[in-house]
C-alpha cells in the first residue's frame, strides 16, 4: 500500500515530504526526451541492513552519481552516502524516509 508519503532530506536540495514534491525532482533529472542525466550506481560493499523493531530496516550505502553522455557514463560527479528507512506493513515493504549527504 503506497500513501504517498515520504520524507526526502538531501544536502543539495530542498526537502519533500511528499510523493508529489519528490517525483518533479527526480524528473528535473531528466533530459528533455526523458533520458537520464545523472545515473546512480549503488556500492554494494557498503550497504548494511539493520531491522528496525516493531517498524521495518533501516538501510545505509553509498552510491556513485555519474552524468551521462547518450546511453554512456561520462563523469564520476558525486559519492553521498544514504540513509533509507524501510516499513514493513501487510506484506509490503516502503520507503519512507531518505537522507542523502555528502554530494
Amino acid at each position: 500500500m503506497n500513501t504517498g508519503v515520504i520524507e526526502f532530506y538531501q544536502d543539495n536540495d530542498n526537502v519533500t515530504t511528499t510523493r508529489a514534491q519528490l517525483e518533479p525532482s527526480f524528473m528535473d533529472r531528466c533530459g528533455p526526451d526523458g533520458s537520464a542525466r545523472l545515473q546512480r550506481e549503488l556500492v554494494p560493499e557498503s550497504v548494511e541492513v539493520h531491522p528496525m523493531q516493531g517498524y521495518g530496516a533501516v538501510q545505509l550505502g553509498t552510491h556513485k552519481f555519474w552524468t551521462m553522455r547518450g546511453a554512456q557514463r561520462d563523469q564520476l560527479v558525486a559519492t553521498p552516502k544514504f540513509v533509507h528507512l524501510w516499513r514493513h506493513r501487510d506484506g509490503a515493504w516502503q520507503i519512507t524516509r531518505v537522507i542523502s549527504y555528502g554530494h
